[in-house]
């Protein structure tokens, strides 16, 4: 699976994360947002139908539930950011990055992810469910019970991660390598599982969802 890395212009406008955005909201205009650095800025209570993101990059933001109908990110690049309980229901990101990003019990539920990468990240209770995802990389992710139910997968890459009690009912697996993540009490239809990569460690911890006893 080939990544393609976010293309970030070589230098960076900085403004206050809320004040950009209130900014762009009252011209009223369809002005998209591009080229800036935000660094301990926040979002949050926001309404509007659209707002689109390029090349920027978020430092140590917080982003809190908006009323945003279409919100999308192009070349993003978001570090040690706090997504908690953040909804980015039906959003789309292209060319993203989060790195050691706080994201329990974000909503990326029928997201749009194209070429998007997980670094060490926090992400217990977040749920992905009805979303499409294509090259996504998770990498030494805590996704706790995550949900990951009826999500279309074209090119994902799992490593490192803890996948304890997280969900991936309705979702095909096949050719998608699970090898170096843990599954304990992982919840999968084994019809699903089919053409799956497995270690045999693993082999005996996912026997039981096809009702086998190994003694």
């Amino acid at each position: 699976m080939r990544m393609l890395e976010p293309l970030l212009p070589d230098t960076l406008r900085e403004e206050e994360l809320t004040d950009c955005i209130e900014r762009v909201l009252d011209a009223d205009q369809d002005e998209d947002i591009e080229g800036f650095l935000f660094e301990d800025g926040f979002m949050g209570g926001h309404s509007a139908k659209r707002l689109e993101f390029h090349g920027c990059k978020f430092e140590r933001c917080r982003f809190s539930p908006v009323e945003i109908k279409y919100l999308y990110f192009v070349d993003a690049v978001f570090v040690g950011c706090d997504f908690s309980n953040m909804r980015f229901h039906g959003a789309g990101f292209q060319r993203a990055r989060f790195v050691d990003c706080r994201c329990t019990g974000a909503d990326f539920s029928e997201c749009v992810l194209n070429q998007v990468s997980f670094e060490g990240c926090l992400m217990d209770y977040a749920n992905f469910s009805m979303g499409k995802l294509t090259n996504v990389k998770l990498s030494d992710c805590s996704c706790v019970h995550a949900a990951f139910d009826s999500l279309k997968l074209k090119g994902v890459a799992l490593s490192g991660c803890k996948l304890m009690e997280s969900e991936w009912l309705h979702t095909p697996l096949k050719g998608v390598d699970l090898r170096g993540n843990d599954l304990s009490a992982f919840h999968i239809d084994p019809a699903d599982l089919r053409g799956a990569i497995i270690s045999a460690d693993q082999a005996l911890i996912l026997a039981a969802l096809l009702g086998v006893v190994i003694r």
